[in-house]
C-alpha cells in the first residue's frame, strides 16, 4: 500500500536534502540505501586527531531500519545522517506538492518544524511560528532607505514559473556593534517550502 514517505540527507546544523514519495515501504527502503551507496563515495575526513569522529568509520549503514551517516569533510567534518520516514499527513490520495516549514536561524543552522499536506495549513503555521518570534520585540516600521516594511504579510518566491516557498517575514533592529552604536536590519527566519512529490 502506497503512502508518503520522506527521504533526508541532513547534516549536524540540519542543512541537507529532503525529498518526497507517495510509493511503498520497501521502494522507500530501496531508495535511501541508493542514496547512501552514493553519499559514500563522496566519504572523507580532515585531520583525524582533531576530529570528533576519529573513533567511528567514514560510514555505516544498518540493514534493519535501512539507515546511515556519512563523514563528509568540506572545509570542516560533519556526519550526514540518510534516514527516512513515513508520514502522518491524514491524507491518503496522491498529491503532487506537499508543504515543509523550516526555521532557518542564524549561523546556517535549520531546524525542521513539519510537513503539511495542504497549503493552508502550512501558510497558517508559517504565520503562527512567525508572529511568535517576533512577540515581545520592537517591530521595524522602515528599512535603511526609508522604504515602508510589511510585517506580518505573507510573500511568495517564483523560479521556473512556479511557485517554490512563502516567506511571512517580521522585521526588527539588532545592535551589531555597542562600540559604533550600530544596527542591521533583521527578519524572522521562516519558511514554507512547496516540494514536489514524486510518485513510485
Amino acid at each position: 500500500m502506497k503512502d508518503y514517505y520522506e527521504i533526508s540527507n541532513i547534516d549536524e546544523l540540519g542543512n541537507g536534502t529532503r525529498e518526497y514519495f507517495y510509493a511503498n515501504e520497501v521502494t522507500i527502503r530501496k531508495l535511501t540505501y541508493d542514496l547512501y551507496k552514493r553519499e559514500k563515495k563522496k566519504a572523507s575526513a580532515g585531520d583525524r586527531d582533531g576530529d570528533m569522529y576519529q573513533n567511528e568509520p567514514l560510514f555505516s549503514w544498518d540493514k534493519s531500519t535501512s539507515t546511515g551517516y556519512v563523514i563528509q569533510h568540506c572545509g570542516f567534518t560533519m556526519k550526514n545522517v540518510i534516514e527516512w520516514r513515513k508520514l502522518d499527513l491524514g491524507h491518503k490520495r496522491y498529491k503532487k506538492s506537499l508543504y515543509v516549514l523550516d526555521d532557518v536561524g542564524h549561523f546556517m543552522v535549520v531546524c525542521h518544524i513539519n510537513v503539511f499536506a495542504s497549503l493552508k495549513d502550512g501558510l497558517k503555521a508559517l504565520r503562527d511560528h512567525s508572529s511568535k518570534a517576533a512577540k515581545n520585540v520592537e517591530l521595524a516600521k522602515e528599512d535603511e532607505d526609508g522604504y515602508k516594511l510589511r510585517n506580518g504579510q505573507v510573500r511568495h518566491v517564483i523560479k521556473d514559473n512556479r511557485v517554490t516557498e512563502y516567506l511571512c517575514p517580521y522585521h526588527f533592529w539588532v545592535k551589531t556593534s555597542y562600540e559604533y552604536d550600530e544596527w542591521d536590519l533583521k527578519a524572522t527566519g521562516f519558511i514554507l517550502h512547496v516540494k514536489k512529490v514524486k510518485y513510485l
